[in-house]
């Protein structure tokens, strides 16, 4: 004779519900995970490394003030410019002569005024030199090489000063009126004069604080 299995009847009933209930749970989560995914956004792309910011470039503008020191120094004895490390620089052009007759020409203090890229790895740096009571504006190309390294990619220019905006006037600002604070103000000016008296001696209003 056979033996009959007695099972209860809610074992059996969850036998027979367990591939419904694997199908709903597993679409539950693969759910729920769409749904995070789309309040998080899109996914990120893996990070590609970073360039060269595309605003002032410090390693450049230094050059490029060099750059102009020496191309705007001239020394008739010499026949050219003072700097005799011409490639220095990196360019590979000639170098500028000036006549026997050409007075001595020395550049007194430089800033960059200027700093705009043109295309990935060269940009245009704008120089202003004091040259005896003038100024010079000088427009310098430099690019990057493959190493990322600096150098003068070709002559230079002379162009005009930055656009100045004639008759503008900034909005208007509140006096001082605190005695004491008025008083700490004109102690610090004196002071400050007082440590370089031959070079504010013209200024005489200031000098009279």
């Amino acid at each position: 004779m056979t033996s009959v299995e007695v099972k209860p009847l809610w074992l059996v009933r969850l036998v027979a519900r367990a591939p419904r209930i694997a199908c709903i749970t597993a679409a539950v989560v693969l759910s729920a995970l769409g749904l995070a995914q789309l309040l998080r956004g899109e996914p990120r792309q893996a990070s590609e490394p970073k360039t060269a910011p595309r605003g002032e470039d410090l390693a450049a503008n230094s050059l490029a003030e060099a750059y102009a020191r020496a191309f705007l120094t001239v020394e008739p004895a010499s026949g050219g410019l003072e700097d005799p490390s011409w490639r220095a620089f990196g360019v590979d052009l000639p170098r500028p002569t000036a006549p026997s007759h050409a007075k001595p020409q020395h550049v007194t203090w430089t800033a960059t005024v200027g700093d705009r890229p043109m295309r990935p790895g060269r940009r245009i740096v704008t120089v202003v030199a004091g040259v005896g009571s003038s100024l010079t504006y000088l427009a310098v190309p430099i690019e990057r090489d493959d190493k990322h390294r600096v150098f003068v990619a070709g002559p230079p220019a002379i162009v005009g000063p930055p656009p100045i905006a004639r008759g503008a006037s900034s909005p208007a600002e509140l006096e001082v009126d605190d005695p004491a604070l008025r008083d700490v103000a004109t102690r610090v000016v004196r002071h400050y004069l007082a440590r370089d008296s031959q070079t504010w001696r013209p200024i005489s209003t200031a000098a009279r604080l």
